[in-house]
C-alpha cells in the first residue's frame, strides 16, 4: 500500500510542477487571466503529492500525536525490534533489527541499547566483539515454533 501511494505521490507532484511551470510560462507570456487558477491548480498536485509521499511518515520533531491528518500511524520502533526479536527467538544483532523492522542501523541500535538500560534486554559481545542483545522470554529451541 505504502508503494502505490508513493508511486501516486510521484505522479501528482511531477503533474504539480508541470502545472507550475506552464502556468509561469503563460503567465510570463501575457496570459494573466488563467495564472491564479493555474497556481491553485499546481499548489493541490503538490501538496496531494506531498502528503501521499509522507503518508504513514510522523513529521519531523514532532510528537506521537502530531502526524499528517489521515495517515495511519504504523508500528513504533520499539514495537518493530521487539517484533524481530521474536521472530528470531530472542537473540538479536543491530543490523539485523534493523533489516527486519525497516529501521536504521542506528535506530535499531538504540533502540536495542535502550532495552538494554532498561533491562529489557541483556546486551552480550562475543569474543570477536559481536553485539548480540538477548531477550530471554523469546528464547525458544530452534525446532519450535513462534506462537
Amino acid at each position: 500500500m505504502r508503494f502505490i501511494a508513493r508511486v501516486v505521490g510521484w505522479v501528482l507532484v511531477t503533474f504539480g510542477v508541470l502545472s507550475g511551470v506552464t502556468t509561469l510560462a503563460a503567465a510570463g507570456a501575457g496570459a494573466h487571466a488563467g495564472a491564479v487558477f493555474g497556481l491553485v491548480v499546481t499548489g493541490i498536485f503538490l501538496g496531494g503529492g506531498t502528503l501521499l509521499l509522507r503518508s504513514g511518515e510522523p513529521m519531523k520533531g514532532a510528537g506521537p500525536g502530531l502526524q499528517l491528518a489521515g495517515a495511519v500511524p504504523g508500528p513504533s520502533i520499539e514495537q518493530r525490534v521487539l517484533a524481530a526479536a521474536h521472530r528470531h527467538r530472542g537473540h538479536l544483532t543491530p543490523v539485523r533489527a534493523a533489516a527486519d523492522g525497516d529501521l536504521t542501523v542506528d535506530q535499531a541500535r538504540e533502540e536495542l541499547e535502550r532495552l538494554a538500560k532498561e533491562n529489557a534486554c541483556l546486551m552480550d559481545v562475543s569474543d570477536d566483539g559481536l553485539v548480540v542483545f538477548r531477550f530471554p522470554e523469546f528464547e525458544r529451541p530452534e525446532t519450535e515454533q513462534p506462537s
